[in-house]
């Protein structure tokens, strides 16, 4: 049992969880993207910019667990929504 496991039992399909990207622009958008294809996204917010001068973004996601995942939306081949 991992420290993240709790229980050690799964956590229900539907179940919501919050995921944060910190990268580049194009790395977060890839990440994005990718992460559809194991969790059902509901939501992708726009970047925002790190502190100071720094090029990295953070990009915030909102999924649920479930078992089989919807495809990605067509504006996410773009970048984040």
């Amino acid at each position: 049992m991992s420290a993240l496991s709790g229980s050690g039992q799964p956590a229900p399909a539907g179940a919501v969880v919050k995921v944060r990207l910190s990268g580049t622009l194009r790395g977060c958008a890839e990440a994005a993207r990718r992460l559809h294809a194991v969790l059902y996204v509901i939501s992708v917010s726009e970047p925002y910019a790190e502190a100071g001068t720094s090029r990295l973004v953070r990009v915030y996601i909102r999924a649920r667990l479930d078992l089989h995942p919807a495809p990605p939306p067509a504006a996410a081949a773009g970048g984040p929504q």
